[in-house]
């Protein structure tokens, strides 16, 4: 960020980013952030996968197999799962390219994380935005909504029609609360910022 030229901005990070994002207030704090907007995102690694739905839990050793071929399969799969209405027949084949580039040692380290050190990260991190898509068919609701009983500046936003990709899903009203929530965060910035007229509620679900 500091090579960037970035001063305190804020971080957005969809399903395994968000749980990346979380690596960031645990080594530097919330000083150098704005605020967090976490969309669909993995908080929380266990054991027993409580937090990802048992469809996500089906493909995920799948997702990671020696057999290229289902492989190819489980991520086309994975893919499809992302969305309440599935992408034009084009769009889908492009985003299935770039699915298919993540190295195969990755996936299979995901396996082996543990990631219930992020837990006292994410409750100091500062303002935060927890985006979810109600017809998300990979993660449990409570992978998102846990972050408002860790953070007491978390907000958790509703998506009744998206599914695990609210940003595809409904991008107008994401482009909008985005907007509303880093306008509000550069309202502390000083009397230069600009700050929107209407901030989030603590639950938005319409």
């Amino acid at each position: 960020m500091e090579t960037a030229g970035l001063r305190r901005p804020t971080l957005v990070g969809w399903s395994l980013g968000g749980f990346i994002i979380g690596f960031y207030p645990a080594k530097y704090g919330r000083q150098r952030t704005a605020g967090i907007n976490l969309m669909d995102a993995v908080t929380v690694f266990s054991p027993e996968l409580e937090f990802f739905t048992q469809a996500f839990g089906e493909l995920l050793p799948r997702l990671a197999s020696l057999d290229l071929s289902e492989r190819a399969t489980a991520t086309a799969e994975f893919l499809a799962s992302c969305f309440a209405t599935k992408p034009e027949a084009g769009t889908f084949e492009q985003m299935l390219v770039v699915a298919g580039m993540m190295p195969l040692v990755v996936i299979q380290g995901l396996l082996n994380v543990s990631g219930e050190v992020l837990d006292a990260a994410f409750a100091k991190s500062g303002p935060m935005l927890v985006t979810y898509g109600a017809k998300d068919l990979l993660f449990q609701s409570t992978m998102s909504t846990r972050m408002q009983a860790l953070n007491q500046e978390a907000q958790i936003s509703l998506y009744p029609e998206s599914g695990h990709a609210p940003f595809y899903d409904e991008p107008d009203r994401f482009n909008r609360e985005l907007a509303a929530f880093i306008s509000d965060r550069q309202s502390f910035a000083g009397p230069r910022a600009r700050r929107e007229p209407n901030a989030l509620p603590k639950l938005c679900n319409a």
